[in-house]
């Protein structure tokens, strides 16, 4: 839900992300959301058509969806492991990109960010029973910078605890 329009960002099973605008009650749009992982087998083929397709890539859903407090920045994070940024250029007609930050090769049960920093710091809880803590590389306390869509923050790995 966001602070202070009437949009909200719902996560279903099918990979699908979908915005809403409730003021109106309508479905402003999707975007999917892939694991990243091709088929196992692409050798499998049948025809020669099918050749040319994409490679079957597993779908992933957004168990976390964070809005940052610009409202225009969404940080999503997936069962698979990935977390997303996704810059909100327009809400309504719907216009967005979105960048993936990291993929840490295991479930994630839970995301949050900090409150205090919100551009710099966030946690992430594994399926393996750990936190990982997330810093951003250009990290500077004293400026909570916003994101730039020109160029896209990255994170580092800053430390992990056992639960």
């Amino acid at each position: 839900m966001h602070q202070f329009k009437p949009y909200m960002i719902t996560s279903f099973t099918d990979g699908f992300l979908r915005f809403f605008d409730l003021g109106s009650s309508k479905l402003l749009g999707r975007c999917q959301i892939h694991s990243g992982i091709e088929d196992v087998n692409p050798k499998k083929t049948i025809s020669q058509k099918a050749m040319y397709e994409e490679p079957n890539q597993m779908v992933d859903h957004a168990i976390s969806i964070k809005i940052l407090p610009s409202g225009n920045h969404v940080f999503v994070a997936t069962k698979n492991g990935q977390v997303v940024l996704i810059f909100v250029n327009s809400w309504s007609p719907l216009s967005i990109k979105m960048e993936s930050l990291i993929s840490i090769q295991t479930s994630i049960n839970s995301f949050d960010f900090s409150y205090l920093e919100p551009y710099n710091k966030w946690l992430v809880g594994t399926g393996n029973g750990k936190v990982i803590v997330y810093n951003r590389k250009d990290f500077n306390s004293l400026n909570q910078e916003i994101f730039d869509e020109q160029k896209p923050p990255q994170f580092d790995f800053m430390d992990s605890f056992n639960l």
